[in-house]
């Protein structure tokens, strides 16, 4: 059975078509589609803010380690580490520090995003 509303909206005309409701099996397939898009944007948006946040959090994280070693202030440490890090910004981002936070803070928000994809579109 198929149902047809149309409605204006600021001048526009729009149609909708209904087709009844779907079989079982056509939702339970329509539900791994969604997971498998969702999955995809979900490791996407990960990784890019984990490439966002991963520079500044690598600056804090070996600035604190210098202070503490060599005993002088945290923000006279951080200011030299992010001087060092805009200098060069080749062999900051190569650095095994710097990909090891990139790794911990992307696997982080993808099992994140990952358990609320699973919780909303399963069940």
């Amino acid at each position: 059975m198929m149902r047809m509303c149309v409605f204006s909206r600021k001048g526009a005309l729009f149609f909708l078509f209904a087709l009844g409701p779907l079989s079982a099996a056509a939702k339970e397939d329509k539900k791994w589609r969604q997971l498998g898009v969702a999955a995809v944007g979900d490791l996407g948006s990960a990784s890019l803010a984990a490439l966002g946040a991963a520079p500044m959090i690598a600056t804090i994280d070996r600035a604190i380690v210098e202070a503490t070693a060599k005993g002088v202030p945290v923000v006279r440490s951080f200011g030299s580490c992010a001087k060092e890090s805009l200098a060069r910004p080749g062999r900051f981002l190569l650095s095994s520090q710097y990909r090891w936070i990139v790794f911990v803070y992307a696997s982080t928000y993808c099992t994140h995003k990952k358990n609320r994809c699973f919780r909303n579109v399963l069940f």
